[in-house]
């Protein structure tokens, strides 16, 4: 432990990974200690992992020092000692503190931040040395200060550590203009000192600078198209920007007024418009006879809009248009009441408001629902559960897409785009409703979900565009635990809190069993127990059997693939420690153990995998018994695998927040207009028309046949008119990265070998086109994994089709990265045995024929 203390000290000397020479030199020179290098080694990785990371760089090996410490975010903590957090001030660390008696501690050795250095390790290191690593690790983000633009103001004025600027600004709508009274410089105020701080060059001009600034508070700004001409050179046009969030309207409706004619004290001289809040959203039931001010101009209302700028001297129409433009209402209308809209019931809507979950609207099964601007669903919730008895004769809505289902899907995050029955998968999916079925197709079912033995990854990210046609589950966690009545094909799952629990004690290695309380349903009653144990090693809790489900196991598929289940295998020593096995000290890994593991539960007769350390460690692994056997002396140990984390819903958010961030960037340096340049990452200069499509994980781009493009795909299809020809390119980004890093790789790692960019042909189906273009091919080693065949030329791929149908046959145009070109050049491409990041299915042709 005290040479431990010692390599943390050298290592914090320096603010780069060292070397494990100079470690030694280092430990010598400065504690005269002297090691091997075998012995520093075992010490850092397998003594005390987690508190050194210890690479392999070609030749040399680098250590690079773990502080595994974290700052308590809890202002005034009332933990006390144990808090296992350190209790200092954020800004201290940050050299950015700037009052003489702090509130907050400023000091390592005090009695609550001593012993949690020392835990790990640290109480050797410098303060100065400890404070710089820590300074790298806690840095604060550049961010715009949240009081600066509101009533509450700043405190700490120009002494601020973040932005004195108008964040409506920053996104580009702020209504005022010119005469806001919040900073539009991006120079003002604090703002060029601050700026200072995280390395902005502020002698550019400020429009750089401000683009600079958005780019680091991942605002993106899209042009409108009437503005794109002059965008370049009209430095002071308002571009359409959004960020997340809503919009700011200091021009409102009084809310004391509508609760009644007097309730406002204010009266006339009330900053807010006295005036209906219902007839401003075209949904007051009450029309002409309502008692509250249907007149845009009357009570206080001309006054409070001159003071907004808005001109009084258009017709009334004119005026309460632009005021709801202002309020961000919309109100689309109806087709009969289009120049009677102001007096009829509107279909409005507020866009910043919004059903939190996607929901049936319980009044409209009641037949009671007057809201047309409804936000839940109007539709049959019998009907959604399969149970519906009056079938087609029912008065409430069977169409997913009529009444205001797809207005509410859309809001919802459903693809609309979809065939109905898949757009009511998703919402049966998304509501948590299982459909009872008929009889006749119980078996068809059952025999369905006994198939689906894995969880699908896209669907837990958002959205699976194969939609009720995909051979996976979906659900939202990474995994799935379910239990079955003695020999019953029937699994139900447990409980949402129950699953986390038992996720919880599965990933730890240690674990045999885990109990679970109020579980009247695996114990005897008559005994009074109600806690059952779930016993993980044979898989039963009472007399039920149990299984868990999972995603794909991340060792089959590439990076980019979601939520993938990453298994560690484990040992048991003589000390009753799980020693996870890794190639370093066993010579074979958990990933090499995963897959013949996963080839033993498909069929694979051998159940064992044999592996040696030296002459007399030679051991073999039996996955029935679940035991490593030394095969030498005959010694057995227990064998376990568990996943390597617990994945929560939290975590689920936090991935699906930063996927998306990591989608904007990605498309941001895709866009020329921006003009962005990464030299790890270039796109298609065709890439020029799918930047307004921000939201989608894919895109279509139809090739126009007056191109060059369109006449080098129809030269590949020989004979086929262009009438009856349709090209569409496929933007992905991220499947592009993949295949992008993918060639670049592999042209680094093949030197001067030759690595070859092939393009092959693939036939399908209308429904597996989508899922294809969002997922890639599926052509992982995974034993499970249906085989593919792909084709050399589009010919002999559409006279082989299994797919064509009497009026069109569609096409994939594969892009294939393949090291070499020889005589068994069909046979590699029919076997396929390649990863998936190697292909990029860059057109879709449609043939009608």
């Amino acid at each position: 432990m005290e040479i431990l203390r010692s390599v943390m000290h050298v290592l914090c000397l320096i603010n780069c990974p060292m070397s494990m020479d100079k470690l030694i030199i280092g430990l010598h020179r400065q504690w005269k200690i002297q090691i091997t290098v075998s012995r520093l080694r075992k010490l850092l990785v397998e003594d005390y992992p987690g508190f050194v990371e210890v690479n392999c760089n070609g030749e040399m090996t680098m250590c690079t020092v773990l502080l595994n410490v974290k700052l308590c975010t809890v202002k005034f903590c009332s933990e006390g000692g144990s808090c296992g957090d350190i209790h200092m001030c954020r800004y201290y660390i940050s050299g950015e503190c700037s009052k003489k008696s702090c509130k907050f501690p400023h000091e390592f050795n005090s009695e609550h931040n001593f012993p949690i250095i020392k835990r790990v390790f640290l109480d050797r290191v410098k303060k100065e040395d400890l404070l710089s690593r820590m300074r790298e690790k806690f840095a604060r983000k550049l961010d715009l200060c949240e009081f600066y633009d509101t009533e509450k103001t700043c405190k700490d004025k120009d002494g601020c550590q973040y932005l004195h600027f108008c964040r409506f600004h920053m996104q580009g709508n702020c209504k005022y203009g010119e005469d806001c009274k919040f900073n539009h410089d991006i120079l003002g105020e604090n703002c060029e000192v601050v700026l200072d701080k995280f390395d902005i060059d502020t002698e550019q001009d400020p429009e750089s600078i401000l683009c600079e600034v958005r780019s680091r508070l991942d605002i993106e700004v899209t042009e409108s198209d009437e503005d794109e001409c002059t965008a370049s050179t009209d430095e002071t046009q308002h571009a359409h920007l959004k960020k997340k969030g809503s919009g700011r309207g200091k021009l409102d409706v009084c809310r004391f007024y509508n609760k009644g004619a007097t309730s406002c004290k204010d009266k006339h001289q009330c900053k807010y418009l006295h005036f209906c809040r219902f007839h401003m959203q075209g949904n007051c039931k009450y029309g002409e006879d309502c008692k509250f001010n249907h007149d845009i101009l009357g009570e206080n209302c001309e006054v409070v809009l001159d003071k907004f700028g808005i001109d009084t001297e258009q017709d009334p129409e004119s005026i309460l248009c632009e005021v709801r433009s202002r309020l961000d209402i919309e109100v689309t209308e109806s087709d009969e009441d289009e120049y009677t809209a102001t007096t009829q019931h509107a279909h409005v809507q507020k866009k910043a408001a919004g059903r939190k979950t996607l929901d049936i609207c319980v009044f409209y099964n009641k037949m009671a629902c007057n809201a047309d601007q409804c936000q839940y669903l109007h539709f049959c919730r019998f009907h959604m559960e399969g149970k519906c008895k009056y079938g087609e004769d029912c008065k409430l809505n069977h169409d997913i897409m009529g009444e205001n289902c797809e207005d509410v899907l859309d809001k919802g995050g459903i693809d609309t785009d979809q065939d109905p029955e898949s757009v009511l998968y998703d919402v049966r999916n998304q509501l948590d409703i299982e459909v009872a079925e008929s009889e006749e197709d119980e078996c068809t079912a059952s025999s369905d979900e006994t198939r689906k033995s894995e969880i699908c990854s896209y669907f837990i990210r958002g959205h699976c565009y194969s939609g009720k046609f995909c051979d996976k589950i979906h659900h939202s966690l990474p995994y799935m635990w379910q239990f079955a009545e003695g020999s019953s094909n029937k699994w139900t799952s447990f409980r949402q809190d129950e699953q986390v629990i038992i996720e919880t004690e599965y990933c730890k290695p240690g674990k045999s069993s885990t109990n679970l309380k109020d579980c009247d349903r695996f114990v005897d009653k008559q005994n009074g127990r109600d806690t059952a144990k779930l016993k993980f090693d044979d898989m039963m809790i009472g007399d039920c059997r149990v299984r868990r489900l999972s995603t794909r196991e991340s060792v089959f598929t590439t990076n980019s693939v979601p939520f993938t289940t990453n298994w560690i295998w484990y040992w048991k020593d003589d000390d009753n420690k799980w020693i996870p096995y890794t190639k370093k000290v066993s010579k074979i890994g958990s990933d090499d153990l995963e897959q013949c593991y996963q080839h033993f539960l498909a069929g694979k007769p051998e159940p064992t995998v044999e592996f040696k350390i030296s002459k007399h460690h030679k051991y073999v692994i039996d996955f029935k018994e679940m035991k490593q056997t030394n095969q030498i002396h005959g010694k057995k140990r227990i064998v376990r695998r568990r996943p390597h984390q617990l994945v929560t819903s939290s975590d689920v958010e936090v991935y699906k927040k930063n996927w998306k961030s990591k989608m904007q960037r990605i498309k941001v340096k895709a866009n020329p207009k921006i003009g962005i340049k990464d030299r790890m990452l270039k796109f298609p200069s065709t890439w020029n028309n799918c930047f307004s499509e921000v939201d989608k994980e894919f895109c279509l781009v139809e090739v126009g046949q007056d191109t060059e493009e369109y006449d080098s795909i129809a030269q590949e299809l020989e004979d086929i008119p262009k009438k009856d020809l349709k090209v569409q390119r496929i933007h992905n980004f991220e499947l592009w990265e993949d295949f992008y890093k993918k060639r670049t790789q592999m042209r680094a790692e093949l030197e001067d070998r030759d690595m070859k960019e092939i393009v092959i042909w693939f036939s399908t189906g209308e429904r597996e086109v989508t899922t294809i273009c969002q997922q890639n091919f599926d052509i992982s080693s995974h034993p499970k994994t249906p085989p593919i065949s792909f084709k050399k030329s589009a010919s002999r791929c559409m006279s082989e089709s299994q797919h064509s149908s009497t009026d069109i046959q569609q096409l994939f145009r594969v892009r294939m990265l393949v090291k070499e070109v020889g005589t068994t050049y069909d046979n590699k491409i029919a076997k396929c045995d390649y990863s998936r990041d190697q292909l990029y299915p860059e057109y879709l042709i449609t043939i009608r024929t």
